[in-house]
C-alpha cells in the first residue's frame, strides 16, 4: 500500500511539473471530473460564490469557497481547485460553518442520536435539531482550510477528512435530484451525520430527516462515498415524491426493494453527475469493502437472479435489488442514462404504490415510457431479462438443478447439433449451485403464454441435450455455466443461465 502511495504521489508531481513547464491551468488531479475547476481562486482573501444566486436557490447562504484534504490511503484528493473544485460553505465573522443552506455537515465524534434510537421499532421520521446536532464549525482564515479529524491506523491515514468529503457529496447529490426532478430533492436542506457511533460500526442509513454514516473502521475506509450519500439522501428523496413512505405507512417487501434500488441508481446518477461517465455501475466501489454490482443481475452474493427465484430471498429485500436495477442498466444502453432515469423518478412519482410488487412497479416504468414517446417493447425486453413478465404473447426460460446422489443414472442424450433460435442478446449473471456429485437433473420450470415446443441445453462441459428435462453427469469437477434455450409454438425464444459449482 506504501509503495502504491509512493507511486501515485510520483505521478502527480510528474503532471504537476509538466503543467508548469507548459504553462497550463487547471490540470492534475482527478482525470474523471468534469469541470473541476470553477474559477481561480486568491489565496489571500474571503471568497464570494457568484454562481448561485438567490433566485436560482433561495436557501442558499454560501459565502466562501473551503480547502483541504479528502479522500484515503487508497486514494487522496484536496479540493484546491486542481484535484477538486473548492467546496462552498458559510464564513460569518471568521467563523467557517459546513452549512451553505443546501447541505450541512454534523461531526457526530462517534457518538449516536440516542433519543431516536430509544423510539420503538418502527421508529417515525426523525426530526432535524440543529442544537443539539449543529453543523461543523471551525475559526477560519481569510481563505478556509479544513484537515479536520482524520482518521489512522496507527500507520497510515483511513479517511483524510469525511467533513469535507461529506460536504463536497451533498452538493453534487443536491444539484442531481434538482436537475431529474425539476426541484430540490427534499422539503428542506440535505442533512449529513459522518463520524456515527462506534468507530468500527458500519451505519449507512436515512432517519427521515438525516443521512448518517459511520467510520467502519477498520473494516471498510468510511461508509461515507458519493454514491452511499445520494443512495440515503435518495431514500428521503422518494418519501417525498412517493407515497413509499416507511415512516408514514406499511409498505410492502417489494417497496422496500424499491427504495433500495432507486438508491442505488441515484447513487449511479451522482457519480455520472461529477465524472460524466457511465462506466462505474458498482455502488460502493470508493468504500472498498461491501459492494453491489448493478449491472449484474446476481448484485451480490445470495442474490436472486430472476423473479421466478423470488422466493429464494426469503424476506431479504436487498437480494431483489437486480430485478430494478439490471433492467435499468439494459435501459440505459438503448436510451441513455439520464432518459432511463427519467422515466424511473416518473414511474415512481406517478404509479409506484406502498404495497406494490417487482411485476406492478415494472409495469409502471413501461406505462412512464410510453408516456414519454419511449419504446414499450424496449421496457419489455428489459425486464425480460430478469423474468419479469410484461408481454401478451411471448416465454420465459427457466430451469432448477438437482443433484443425484447415485451417479449411476443414464445421461441424457448428448449432441451437437446447431440451433438457429434466437435468443435475448442481454448478459446475464447468475448464481452459484454448490453440490458434492456428478451427477444432476436438469428441470425445465420455463413459462408461456404458448405451448415450448423446443430445448436447447448447454452444460458448459461441450454437451448438449435436445431433451425438455435431461440429467447429465460430468466428468471432473469445476464450474460450469448452463444455459437452457427455449421457443414456443409461435416463434418466441428466451434463454436463462445458471452457474453450477460441481466437487467430487
Amino acid at each position: 500500500m506504501k509503495v502504491l502511495k509512493q507511486k501515485r504521489l510520483l505521478s502527480q508531481l510528474l503532471l504537476l511539473l509538466v503543467c508548469v513547464l507548459l504553462g497550463l491551468s487547471g490540470c492534475g488531479g482527478d482525470s474523471n471530473s468534469k469541470d473541476v475547476v470553477r474559477k481561480d481562486v486568491p489565496k489571500d482573501i474571503p471568497i464570494d460564490i457568484p454562481d448561485e444566486t438567490p433566485d436560482e436557490n433561495p436557501l442558499f447562504t454560501g459565502n466562501a469557497w473551503l480547502s483541504g484534504p479528502g479522500g484515503d490511503e487508497e486514494e487522496q484528493w484536496n479540493y484546491d481547485g486542481i484535484d477538486r473544485p473548492f467546496i462552498s460553505i458559510k464564513r460569518i465573522e471568521g467563523l467557517c460553518t459546513f452549512d451553505n443552506g443546501l447541505v450541512s455537515v454534523t461531526d457526530m465524534q462517534n457518538e449516536r442520536d440516542e433519543a431516536w434510537h430509544s423510539l420503538q421499532y418502527p421508529r417515525p421520521a426523525n426530526q432535524p435539531d440543529e442544537v443539539t446536532f449543529p453543523p461543523y464549525s471551525f475559526l477560519c482564515d481569510k481563505q478556509p482550510f479544513s484537515d479536520y479529524r482524520k482518521v489512522m491506523d496507527g500507520e497510515y491515514v483511513w479517511t483524510y477528512s469525511n467533513v469535507n468529503d461529506a460536504m463536497f457529496y451533498g452538493n453534487i447529490v443536491y444539484d442531481t435530484f434538482k436537475k431529474y426532478l425539476g426541484e430540490p430533492g427534499l422539503d428542506h436542506k440535505i442533512r449529513l451525520r459522518v463520524h456515527y457511533a462506534g468507530r468500527s460500526r458500519d451505519y449507512a442509513f436515512w432517519d427521515g430527516a438525516y443521512a448518517n454514516f459511520s467510520d467502519a473502521f477498520p473494516f471498510y475506509y468510511s461508509m461515507l462515498s458519493l454514491d452511499s450519500v445520494a443512495h440515503e439522501v435518495g431514500h428521503g428523496v422518494l418519501n417525498r415524491i412517493s407515497t413509499l413512505n416507511s415512516f408514514e405507512r406499511e409498505i410492502s417487501t417489494d417497496a422496500r426493494t424499491l427504495h433500495e434500488a432507486f438508491g442505488d441508481i441515484s447513487g449511479l446518477m451522482a457519480k455520472y453527475e461529477f465524472t460524466g461517465h457511465t462506466d462505474n455501475w458498482i455502488h460502493g466501489e470508493k468504500i472498498y469493502g461491501f459492494s453491489r454490482h448493478l449491472n449484474k443481475i446476481q448484485t451480490e452474493s445470495g442474490a436472486i437472479e430472476s423473479l421466478l427465484d423470488y422466493d429464494d430471498a426469503g424476506s431479504n429485500y436487498y437480494l431483489r435489488i437486480g430485478m430494478m436495477t439490471y433492467p435499468f442498466y439494459v435501459l440505459t444502453n438503448e436510451w441513455g442514462i439520464e432518459t432511463a432515469y427519467d422515466v424511473y423518478v416518473s414511474a415512481a412519482k406517478n404509479c409506484w404504490s406502498p404495497m406494490t410488487d417487482l411485476t406492478q412497479a415494472a409495469a409502471c416504468i413501461q406505462l412512464a415510457a410510453e408516456e414519454k414517446g419511449l419504446s414499450k417493447e424496449i421496457v419489455t425486453t428489459a425486464f425480460k431479462t430478469v423474468k419479469i413478465k410484461l408481454f401478451d404473447d411471448g416465454v420465459l426460460s427457466h430451469f432448477y438443478v438437482e443433484s443425484n446422489v447415485e451417479t449411476s443414472v443414464e445421461t441424457s442424450v448428448e449432441t451437437s447439433v446447431e440451433t438457429s433460435v434466437e435468443t435475448n442478446a442481454v448478459d446475464n449473471t447468475n448464481a452459484s449451485i454448490e453440490t458434492n456429485s456428478l451427477s444432476f437433473k436438469f428441470i425445465d420450470n420455463s413459462q408461456s403464454t404458448n405451448q415450448v415446443i423446443d430445448w436447447h441445453w448447454d452444460f458448459g462441459d461441450g454437451t448438449e441435450s435436445n431433451m425438455a428435462s435431461p440429467q447429465h453427469v460430468y466428468a471432473q469437477a469445476g464450474t460450469y455455466t448452463i444455459r437452457l434455450t427455449v421457443e414456443d409454438q409461435s416463434g418466441d425464444s428466451d434463454y436463462f443461465e445458471r452457474s453450477l459449482e460441481v466437487a467430487h
